[in-house]
């Protein structure tokens, strides 16, 4: 059913309300008074809070719609398709296949043939102790010739009753029987070892030769038993394969003869559904499409009528609208005028109180400066008292170093308190690092007792890396406060 649009309600755009904060100004630096340190005025901030306006909003006139209801078309007449019949054939199956069982090759092994071992076991014979042994208690003739002479020899020297003359001959004789007794060990020990060895090594070449036949008959035996199972598992295989190829011939036969026959049959009766199907739906569709169209001739009536009653209707709605929206914008152009000149009224009031305020706070400024100066020069002062003290004091050797770290220092300070200088005037802690470090260095000169050059120069140097550490990180700081910077110089 076509009806007539709906017209959005207009609504005139408010006054948006100003922020209450609009034309705030925030200039409030907090500083310890304490000595040495300039603490920033606070400025007290007047606020001004605009009037707002509020628009007018027009109620706009609707327009109502008429509508139709389409005329629909009755079930639409439907076609039923003939089936056709289908015949199947069950196809030729295979009977189970001919399996053949494969013969297996036996194996035959052997066991390995180990060699004995023979031990040499050291005889008395091939030992020096017991080869001398038995030359000793043998009592040869040498050995008594050996004894006999070494006992003229002590009777020359009229020493035959003495322990000498027993000594000498038994000296004597050991002389004579070791070489002996020696060279037969040897003798026997070489025979004892050869023949080991030549037992060892025949008992191994034995070993091996037995090794050697026992695995060539294992590895023939093994060599028929394969050929054998070989043989057999080839004529099998052919007698089993030869009986399945004839049962696949003869089912593929039966399964061609089957499919010709159902194939023919299903095909005459494809067409014959064919044929009765496409005369149900020639007929649907002529009945169809006289009913469509008496619908749409009914529902082209409907919507000539329905149409000119929607246009006029629109058009009074439209016209109702416009008048309201033209009131509606000539009140809220009044109210704007009258928020913005209040707007204007109190801004102006907000700015001279802030100009009052801002002044004052300027002057309490400018006083903690310059007592903060007078503090800073009374350090300097202790500073430089402490050094002339120290100074006095010191060796000539001492006042050179002194001379020159004093020089050093004060050069540093100087640097520090230049660059740092606005840091120092608005923030309290850096003004007591600064403070902090010109004394820490006063009492390093006056230390009792006195501190040598290099460990003075090495108290100096870290008290100074503290003190430019300290200000990087306090300015680092300081900068993050939003607008400080703009609020100093305002």
């Amino acid at each position: 059913m076509a009806t007539a649009p709906i017209l959005s309600n207009y609504t005139a755009p408010a006054l948006a309300a100003p922020s209450p904060t609009a034309g705030l100004l925030t200039a409030a630096i907090a500083a310890t008074e304490k000595p040495g340190i300039a603490s920033a005025g606070t400025a007290n901030v007047g606020v001004y809070t605009p009037a707002a306006g509020v628009g007018k909003v027009a109620s706009p006139g609707t327009a109502s719609g008429t509508g139709y209801t389409a005329t629909t078309l009755e079930n639409a007449a439907s076609a039923s398709g003939a089936d056709a019949g289908s015949a199947g054939y069950t196809a030729a199956s295979l009977g189970a296949a001919t399996p053949y069982t494969a013969a297996n090759a036996g194996s035959a092994g052997f066991t390995a043939n180990t060699a004995g071992q023979t031990d040499w076991n050291v005889a008395n014979n091939q030992t020096t102790q017991g080869q001398l042994q038995s030359i000793i208690a043998a009592n040869s003739p040498m050995m008594q010739m050996a004894r006999t002479d070494a006992l003229r020899q002590m009777n020359q020297r009229g020493l035959i009753n003495s322990s000498m003359s027993v000594g000498a001959g038994q000296e004597a004789v050991m002389r004579q029987a070791m070489p002996i007794a020696t060279s037969d060990a040897a003798t026997y020990a070489n025979a004892g070892r050869l023949n080991t060895e030549t037992a060892n090594n025949l008992e191994q070449f034995n070993v091996g030769q037995k090794n050697a036949a026992a695995q060539f008959g294992a590895a023939a035996s093994n060599q028929a038993a394969l050929a054998n199972a070989s043989a057999t598992n080839n004529a099998l295989q052919f007698g089993a394969q030869a009986k399945n190829q004839f049962a696949l011939e003869q089912a593929r036969a039966t399964d061609a003869a089957s499919q010709f026959t159902s194939g023919s049959s299903n095909q005459a009766a494809l067409q014959n559904a064919q044929g009765d199907t496409q005369a149900a739906l020639a007929n649907a569709e002529a009945l169809n499409r006289f009913k469509l169209e008496q619908a749409a001739a009914k529902n082209r009536a409907l919507e000539v009528g329905a149409l000119a009653g929607n246009e006029a209707s629109l058009q009074n709605a439209q016209a109702n609208t416009q008048v309201s929206i033209n009131n509606a914008q000539r009140a809220s152009d009044i109210e704007l005028a009258n928020a913005q000149n209040a707007a204007q009224n109190s801004q102006f009031n907000a700015q001279q109180q802030n100009a009052l305020l801002e002044s004052d706070a300027d002057r309490k400024q400018q006083t903690n400066l310059a007592y903060a100066e007078t503090a800073n020069k009374s350090v300097a002062q202790q500073l430089d008292n402490s050094f002339k003290a120290a100074y006095a004091t010191a060796d000539n050797q001492t006042k050179v170093v002194l001379q020159k770290l004093d020089a050093d220092t004060r050069s540093f300070l100087s640097q520090v308190e230049s660059e740092y200088k606005q840091l120092m005037q608005t923030s309290a802690s850096a003004s007591e690092s600064y403070q902090q470090t010109m004394k820490n260095i006063s009492d390093l000169y006056l230390a009792n007792p006195p501190l040598d050059s290099t460990a003075l120069t090495n108290a100096l140097t870290d008290q100074l890396d503290s003190l430019k550490g300290a200000m990087g990180i306090l300015d680092a700081l300081n900068s993050n406060v939003s607008g400080l910077q703009s609020l100093i110089t305002t």
